[in-house]
This record gives C-alpha cells, sequence and structure tokens, in this order.
C-alpha cells in the first residue's frame, strides 16, 4: 500500500500511547520519555521474539527428521554377506547432525531465559516502573541472538535435508517444506545483517565508557559491569590466556574464559579499524560501514554465542540432577561450544591467543570423540524433545521407524501413481527413438 498526498483524519491516528488535540496540542498518557518510547518498542519486541520460537522448531523438526531416519537408513557394511550399517554409525552423520541436537538443548535454556526477561519487562511497563535497563540490553541481545540461531537453522536445515540422501528431498520428507517456512527468518523482523550492527555499536559503547577512550585492554582494576541479564560483566577482566593441552583442559568454563576473551579483542578491533578508516578521511557513516565484516559483525554473533553457553551452562550447575543425566547434558554443551569455537580459531591465531598448531587439534579431536561418547543417547535426547507425529508430518520421521513401508504407502497413496501422464503419449510422438 502507498499514500501520495493522502490526508489521514487526525481520529484515524495511530495514538495508543500519545495524541495530538485539534488545536495542535500533544499529550501522552505515560508522561515519562523513556517509558513512552519503550512502550513502542515492545510489540516490535514480540514479533522478534516469535520469530526465535519459530526458528528453533523448525531446528528441532529437521534434527529429528534427520536422527530418526539415520537409526534407521542402513547402508554397506564391513562384511557383505553380513547386515549392514546404520549410517548413524558413520562419523561423517555424527558431525553432521549431532552438534545440532546439542545447539536444540543449548538454545532452548536461553530461549526460557530471554522470555523470563520480557515478562519482566511487561512487568514492570504495567507497574509504570522504570525498566529501560533491562530493555536496553534485551534489545541489544536479541539484535545478536536472534541472526545467531536464524543463520544456525538455516545451515542445520539444509544439512539435515542432505543427511537424509535423496529420500531428503521427498515432499513427503517435510524438510523442503520446513527448509522454505525457516529461510525467511533470517530477514523476518530485522534483517540479521543489521540488527548485528546495533549489538556491535552498543559493545563498543560500553567498553569504551569503562575503559576509556584508548583501544587498549580495560585496565586490570577497573570495576564490574553490571547489568539486569548479566550478558557483559566480563568486558572488565583481564586478558588471561587458557593454555589447552589435554581434553581435560577443554572445560565450559575454560572455553567460556576464551569467548570472554575474543569479545574483548574483537570490540578493540572494531574500534581500532573504525579509528583506521577515519584517519583515512572517511566520514563517520562510511567508517563504520566499512568495520563490519570479519570485524563488528563477528562481535556481535560471538558475544550472543557466549550468553548462549553460559546460559545453559549457569542453569545446568545450578539444577539438582541426576549423575548420569548432568553428564549427557554436559557433553552436550562441551559439543555445541568447541564445535562453535573452531570457527573463531583465525581470530585466536591473530591475537597471538594460540601460537601453535596443538589447540587445533585438540579442538577437532574432542569435536570427534564427543560425537563418538554421545552416539548412544542421542535418539534418546532427540526424542524428548519430539513434537507428536501430525506436526512433524514427514514419512522420514515417523516415530514408527518403519520408514520404507512409510514409503510405500506415501507413494500408493499419491493420486495417479499407477496411471500413465496424459502427456507421454504427445512426448513419445515428438520423439525420434
Amino acid at each position: 500500500m502507498m499514500f501520495s498526498h493522502y490526508w489521514v483524519p487526525r481520529c484515524s491516528l495511530l495514538a495508543r500511547f500519545s495524541s495530538v488535540s485539534p488545536q495542535g496540542d500533544y499529550s501522552s498518557l505515560i508522561p515519562d520519555p523513556g517509558l513512552r518510547f519503550a512502550s513502542s518498542l515492545i510489540p516490535l519486541f514480540l514479533g522478534r521474539w516469535c520469530v526465535l520460537g519459530c526458528t528453533w522448531g523448525n531446528l528441532l523438526k529437521a534434527t529429528l527428521i534427520a536422527v530418526r531416519y539415520s537409526t534407521v537408513r542402513k547402508q554397506f557394511g564391513e562384511d557383505r554377506e553380513g547386515e549392514e550399517t546404520s549410517v548413524i554409525e558413520y562419523q561423517t552423520q555424527q558431525v553432521r547432525l549431532f552438534p545440532y541436537v546439542a545447539a536444540i538443548y543449548v538454545y532452548k535454556t536461553t530461549l526460557y531465559s530471554v522470555t523470563n526477561a520480557l515478562s519482566d519487562i511487561n512487568n514492570a511497563m504495567a507497574e509504570s516502573e522504570d525498566c529501560s535497563e533491562l530493555i536496553t540490553e534485551w534489545h541489544i541481545l536479541m539484535s545478536g541472538f536472534k541472526p545467531l540461531l536464524t543463520w544456525l537453522a538455516v545451515a542445520g536445515v539444509q544439512e539435515c535435508r542432505e543427511a537424509c540422501g535423496g529420500h531428503g528431498y521427498l515432499y513427503a520428507s517435510a524438510l523442503g517444506e520446513i527448509k522454505e517456512d525457516n529461510d525467511s527468518m533470517v530477514t523476518l523482523e530485522g534483517d540479521n545483517n543489521v540488527l548485528t550492527q546495533q549489538t556491535s555499536k552498543f559493545l563498543t559503547y560500553i567498553y569504551k565508557t569503562h575503559g576509556g577512550p584508548n583501544v587498549g585492554p580495560i585496565h586490570p582494576n577497573s570495576a564490574r559491569i553490571d547489568s539486569p541479564m548479566n550478558s557483559y560483566y566480563y568486558l572488565t577482566q583481564p586478558d588471561e590466556r587458557v593454555k589447552l593441552a589435554s581434553f581435560q583442559d577443554l572445560n565450559v568454563s575454560n572455553i567460556l574464559s576464551i569467548y570472554s576473551f575474543l569479545v574483548r579483542y574483537l570490540i578493540r578491533k572494531t574500534i581500532a579499524t573504525y579509528e583506521t578508516n577515519l584517519s583515512k578521511g572517511l566520514d563517520k557513516f562510511t567508517a563504520h560501514n566499512e568495520s563490519q565484516v570479519y570485524v563488528a559483525r563477528t562481535l556481535a554473533l560471538v558475544y550472543s554465542e557466549r550468553y548462549v553457553i553460559e546460559t545453559f551452562w549457569t542453569k545446568l550447575a545450578s539444577r539438582e540432577t541426576s549423575t548420569p543425566l548432568k553428564l549427557v547434558l554436559t557433553e552436550l554443551c562441551l559439543l555445541y561450544s568447541v564445535w562453535s569455537l573452531e570457527k573463531y580459531l583465525p581470530y585466536l591465531y591473530e591475537s597471538e591467543y594460540f601460537t601453535s598448531g596443538e589447540p587445533v587439534k585438540l579442538i577437532q579431536d574432542s569435536v570427534l570423540h564427543l560425537c563418538r561418547k554421545l552416539k548412544p543417547n542421542i535418539l534418546s535426547l532427540i526424542e524428548v524433545e519430539a513434537p507428536p507425529d501430525f506436526i512433524v508430518n514427514s514419512i522420514l520421521g515417523s516415530s514408527s521407524g518403519l520408514v520404507y513401508k512409510e514409503l510405500q504407502s506415501a507413494f500408493y497413496q499419491y493420486p495417479a501413481t499407477f496411471e500413465i501422464d496424459p502427456e507421454w503419449k504427445a512426448m513419445l510422438g515428438k520423439s525420434n527413438l
């Protein structure tokens, strides 16, 4: 819809919180400008929150289908005359799917966290309390979390579709429908590449505010930064390096320490890149625009990913859970953490945090080791989160496990399956064969 020189009557103005009288006088139900602005943002917050829930659900369904199918599908084996091996036994299949199972658990905890924070915002607004700091942090965190989860889900759904082989491309697999629904999430309620800029700008502002205008490390004696959601308290911590020499060193606490360093390093790199661009004579807009790829955008994703890992880990540590279950959930957290950390290795070498090849091999070996350890429990883990069959609606992901029976049934029920295509004779008539 487009309007050009179209007069809108005053009674048609969107005036839920504020209005203008016929005499031109402005009035508002919310006198405080900060609360008034926050009230206008709430509908946007709800939309972004819904996007995250839908995205998580799409990733869950795709991963469920792929894992169920992989346990049933058999191919090849050590003995040609013996029973074939389920494809989930293959290392390549495990590394493709298991990290996404881990992500489903880790991100679910964060979704609960941001949902509770949104509820706190609504309650505070209802009581006319000042919650501007919480609103700011929620917005900044979600501006990084939304790109992180939606990009992860786009990659995950595609990986699950490929992991099901040719059957994954069948309409009845439901993977095509999931992909079609999920791909739009990267631009729905805010383009991902635009949202990350809001997160990175806020982090550089906070860093400068608490550490001075220089781009060096913050003084070790700087005060801790408290915030409602506790998502950037570590910005004032000194840069301490963790030595990775064995599997025992790759624990969640050490990984979080590495992520903390990465956030601080990328903040300094973002500031330095921006100021270098200004020194070259670029205007502020262009200098900011030229500081995104490999710098500010990565900063927003690393910051959000660290929050996701810490939220899950803190929740797990605070709950009374049986030892076997806690061990499995710890392995899930570790798998997601090391799998995610691997893509940031270039920054760890660029910053000289790592100086040898040993950490790379350790991280890669850990991914393989954790996949092997999780294999006996992976089907149970995904089944815990599984929605009913009528929601999954996939012949490959049916809870019955009868994939080939479901395939046959789908073929038989499809209209005109056993009829000759009416165009077939016309095609043969044109053929030179």
